[in-house]
C-alpha cells in the first residue's frame, strides 16, 4: 500500500494526460490536460469516467502527473490499463516510471458518513492546468473550497445512459480538467467525501414577451431563462457499492481490506 506521509496538494492529486511514448520512457504531453485523478494505493488509481475514457484507446499513451518532492518537475506514471464504472467512475493502473516516485503520493482514508448540507469542503486539480508562458508549458494545480448546496438521492448526468446515483451539489463550478478530483473533508485530517465529476444546470422560464411588426404582422416571441450551475461530486456511498474487476471486488471491499475507511 503506497501512502507517504507527504501532505502536500501535489501528493494529493494528480494530473491525468495523454502523450507520446518516447524511447526510454520519456513523454511528451499532447494538448490540455484531460483530468484529475488520486490514489488508492497499490498502482491504482480513481478518476472520472470520462477522464479514463479519454486517455483510452486513442493511439496515444495515458499518464498521470507525479510532483518530485525535492524538485521542479513532473515525472510520469504509465497508465497501463483503465476500467470505466457506474457513476460515472474510472479506475487507473499506472506502472510508476521512476520506481521512488510511488512513494511521493499520499493515499487518504474515506469518510464513512454522509457529508450535510452547508458542509465546508474542498477541492484539488488541474482544471486547464496546462499553464502556457511564450514557449514554457507548466502544470499548475488549483484549490477551491467551498460547502455542500444539496444532497441528491438520485442524479443523472447529461447524456449518460447508466442507473441514476446519489451526488453533492456543490457552492461552486468545476471547469474542465476538475472531473476526478477527489472532495475533501476540511476540518482534521482530510478525508475523501466523494469524487468531483462535473456540474448541473437548471433552468427556468423568467420572461416571455411577444412582438409585432406592423408591416407584414410578422410575430417575434422572446424569453428570458434564469440558471442554476452548480458543481457535481459522486457521493462516497455510491461508490462503495460501485464492483471493480480491477479492484477485486466493490470499492467498500476493498477499502476494508486496506483499511482505508474512518
Amino acid at each position: 500500500m503506497s501512502s507517504s506521509g507527504l501532505t502536500s496538494g501535489y501528493s494529493i492529486s494528480l494530473p491525468v494526460a495523454r502523450a507520446k511514448h518516447l524511447p526510454q520512457d520519456l513523454f511528451v504531453v499532447e494538448g490540455e490536460v484531460q483530468g484529475t485523478c488520486f490514489s488508492l494505493g497499490n498502482n491504482f488509481m480513481l478518476t472520472a469516467g470520462h477522464v479514463a475514457e479519454a486517455v483510452s484507446g486513442t493511439g496515444l499513451s495515458g499518464v498521470v502527473g507525479l510532483y518530485e518532492p525535492s524538485g521542479q518537475t513532473f515525472k510520469a506514471a504509465l497508465v497501463v490499463d483503465a476500467e470505466g464504472l457506474p457513476c460515472d467512475l474510472g479506475v487507473l493502473k499506472v506502472r510508476f516510471v521512476v520506481e521512488e516516485s510511488a512513494n511521493w503520493l499520499h493515499t487518504l482514508k474515506w469518510l464513512r458518513n454522509p457529508l450535510k448540507g452547508f458542509q465546508t469542503m474542498r477541492c484539488l486539480g488541474y482544471p486547464y492546468g496546462l499553464h502556457v508562458v511564450g514557449e514554457e508549458k507548466a502544470l499548475v494545480q488549483r484549490a477551491f473550497q467551498g460547502h455542500v448546496v444539496a444532497s441528491l438521492l438520485k442524479y443523472k448526468p447529461l447524456n449518460y445512459t447508466g442507473e441514476p446515483f446519489s451526488a453533492y451539489e456543490l457552492s461552486f463550478q468545476a471547469p474542465l480538467g476538475l472531473s476526478g478530483a477527489p472532495l475533501l473533508t476540511s476540518e482534521g485530517t482530510p478525508c475523501v467525501a466523494g469524487m468531483v465529476i462535473g456540474n448541473s444546470k437548471t433552468g427556468m422560464q423568467i420572461l416571455s414577451s411577444e412582438e409585432i411588426e406592423k408591416e407584414g404582422a410578422e410575430k417575434k416571441t422572446f424569453e428570458v431563462y434564469e440558471f442554476l450551475s452548480l458543481g457535481i461530486a459522486v457521493q462516497a456511498r455510491a461508490i462503495y457499492s460501485t464492483e471493480s474487476k480491477l479492484l477485486g471486488g466493490t470499492f467498500e471491499d476493498y477499502f476494508e481490506k486496506n483499511q482505508m475507511l474512518v
